[in-house]
């Protein structure tokens, strides 16, 4: 029964993180980063992972949220998709 609690406790609060990191807003810089910082610690503490579109958005070396244009830069070349975080400039390539 607790790990059935756990895990779905688990995932809620994925479900959360992810919609403060999908709805975000340029001011609250440093509650996104903080949700992106706790939303990889519960992946990796209760094997709850988050969905593909959340997790590109999150920086796995600097730990820290992609926000196109603001704190990563997007470019499409020879179709692919390049995104370079600006904080530690760890680039993420991608097809589209």
């Amino acid at each position: 029964m607790k790990i059935r609690n756990r895990k779905r406790n688990a995932e809620e609060a994925v479900s959360q993180l992810s919609s403060i990191i999908i709805n975000h807003s340029k001011n609250d810089q440093e509650l996104i980063d903080s949700a992106a910082r706790q939303l990889i610690l519960v992946g990796k503490r209760h094997g709850v992972r988050a969905k593909s579109n959340v997790t590109r958005l999150i920086c796995r070396f600097c730990k820290k949220s992609l926000i196109p244009g603001t704190t990563a830069r997007i470019r499409i070349y020879s179709g692919r998709k390049i995104t370079t975080c600006i904080r530690c400039n760890r680039v993420y390539r991608s097809n589209l």
